[in-house]
């Protein structure tokens, strides 16, 4: 009986982290979502200020302010042919809000002990009718603090509804690929229940982690149906939906090569039975 309650929990978990992008709303677009305070906790003091002021500064087009804030290596021709194209994804409008999407940094040691820091932060702006979308990095070593790389993106409400899953609409081959990735999924959670549940099952738990991956990863883009495969990945659940920022929902599935293998070689152990022994009386 714990077997069973154990597989049904794993299975269900999975099942949750295999689908649960395709019905729950993402809020990156949202003008009315809350920020998180999760996020918004770890992003240092005056980062954030940083970050908008190097916006505007991009906005306006300010060379010098743009130079005193980058750092030098990437202050070349290219960057400052870039400038005019990055501020016409902008607009001086002031946003309805403004809220952080995403932080993230990472340190390092350098070879004579010294360490530096990139910090990445992502800000939305939402405006009527669109969102911009700011990254911003920062490089911090020695004490000082510049900015080596930025990003804008801009998106209507036309682009963001066609990131948005639906089935509407959709070609032959999108409601292929979505019914194979529901039968790996469907076949491979029923398989690894079997694995932990079956009477006897020689090597039981071999089989539990083998029927819980599945090799190679089939991706699937449901906005422009392109096909990506990666033949070395082991991934669990064997089928799931993802989505991320700016991006349209993916389909990814992988072979389930350890169910298969399952139905064709597990075997039992053998099925003991008391022998009753005559009792002859003296």
């Amino acid at each position: 009986m714990l077997a069973k309650i154990v597989a049904l929990l794993i299975g269900t978990l999975l099942l949750y982290f295999a689908v649960s992008p395709m019905f729950d709303t993402i809020d990156y677009y949202d003008p009315n979502a809350a920020e998180d305070s999760a996020v918004t906790a770890l992003v240092p003091k005056g980062l954030r200020q940083r970050a908008e002021a190097y916006a505007g500064l991009m906005q306006r087009q300010d060379l010098e302010g743009l130079k005193r804030e980058s750092d030098p290596s990437i202050l070349n021709a290219d960057f400052y042919a870039a400038v005019p194209k990055v501020a016409a994804y902008g607009t001086s409008a002031t946003p309805q809000k403004v809220r952080v999407l995403g932080y993230h940094f990472t340190t390092m040691t350098t070879t004579n002990n010294g360490t530096w820091t990139n910090r990445d932060i992502v800000i939305a702006h939402y405006y009527p009718g669109m969102v911009i979308f700011t990254t911003t990095v920062f490089h911090d070593e020695k004490g000082v603090s510049k900015v080596t790389g930025f990003n804008v993106r801009r998106l209507t409400n036309d682009d963001i509804r066609s990131l948005q899953f639906t089935l509407v609409g959709k070609s032959s081959v999108h409601y292929a690929v979505l019914a194979l990735a529901g039968a790996v999924l469907a076949f491979s959670l029923v398989t690894f229940y079997v694995a932990c549940t079956r009477p006897r099952l020689k090597m039981r738990w071999l089989w539990v982690i083998a029927t819980l991956f599945g090799a190679g990863w089939f991706s699937f883009s449901w906005g422009n149906a392109a096909i990506d495969f990666n033949a070395l990945m082991l991934r669990t659940p064997q089928a799931a939906a993802e989505q991320s920022l700016y991006q349209p929902m993916v389909i990814h599935f992988a072979l389930p090569i350890g169910c298969v293998l399952f139905w064709l070689l597990a075997r039992r152990k053998p099925e003991t039975h008391a022998v009753a022994h005559p009792e002859f009386a003296g």
